[in-house]
């Protein structure tokens, strides 16, 4: 920003928080239904301590170009370069992925081409 100050959003969820700052993405709070995904940067894994809830924010990738990002109560959905993400749990296709598999790491949502 020109003013020298970093721009920052928030998005809450039933028991996880993300932040974008600066076009990083953060995560923290609880991870048992995969919204906190591994953090490879901070050496988090859901696999050490699934239900310990992450205490402090966390850089979700290396990537500084995520523009927006919304929560649900269980699911993630965020924008990067102008493609939408989602991850967490899908149990109801919430995910928009074409199953129902649960993602612990953001997978594309591929949209229809317009007629």
């Amino acid at each position: 920003m020109a003013n020298g100050k970093s721009r920052i959003f928030l998005a809450a969820g039933w028991r996880h928080s993300f932040a974008i700052n600066n076009g990083r993405l953060f995560s923290w709070g609880e991870h048992r239904s995969l919204q906190a995904v591994y953090s490879p940067e901070e050496g988090i894994s859901l696999s050490t301590n699934p239900l310990d809830p992450r205490p402090s924010p966390a850089a979700l990738d290396a990537n500084f170009d995520w523009e927006a990002v919304s929560l649900g109560g269980v699911h993630i959905l965020a924008v990067r370069n102008g493609m939408v993400f989602a991850w967490g749990r899908n149990n109801y296709c919430q995910l928009g992925t074409g199953d129902l598999a649960d993602r612990e790491t953001p997978a594309v949502v591929v949209f229809p081409k317009a007629l």
